[in-house]
C-alpha cells in the first residue's frame, strides 16, 4: 500500500518591502564604487569590446611572448582604441612594476 505524502504546509505571502528611509540607501558594492570613480577606464574598456564586437580592430598576440590570448592594455585612456596588446601574465607584471616604480 501506498503512503500519502504529508500536506504541503500553507504558502506564505511574499514579504512587501519597506521603501528605504531618507538617507539610509544600501551600501554600494565595491565594484560598483570602483566603475563610478573610474568611469573613464570603464567607457575605454566599454570602447574597446566595441570595437572588437564590430570587427573595427583586432585582438593581437602579445607583444612580449606572441600569446593569442590577450588583454587590451590603456597606457592612455584618452585615446581608447590606442592600446597594447599583452597576455595576462605579461600584463599583471606591467603593472605591477609600475606600482613598485612608484613605491
Amino acid at each position: 500500500m501506498r503512503r500519502k505524502r504529508p500536506p504541503a504546509p500553507p504558502k506564505r505571502a511574499p514579504m512587501s518591502k519597506a521603501a528605504p528611509l531618507p538617507g539610509c540607501e544600501p551600501p554600494l558594492s565595491a565594484q560598483l564604487k570602483w566603475n563610478r570613480a573610474n568611469s573613464h577606464k570603464v567607457k575605454a574598456q566599454r570602447a574597446v569590446h566595441v570595437a572588437i564586437r564590430r570587427g573595427q580592430i583586432q585582438r593581437q598576440p602579445c607583444e612580449v611572448c606572441g600569446d593569442p590570448k590577450t588583454d587590451a592594455h590603456h597606457p592612455d585612456y584618452s585615446k581608447p582604441l590606442d592600446v597594447n596588446w599583452l597576455c595576462r601574465r605579461h600584463h599583471q607584471q606591467w603593472h605591477a612594476d609600475r606600482r613598485a616604480s612608484r613605491s
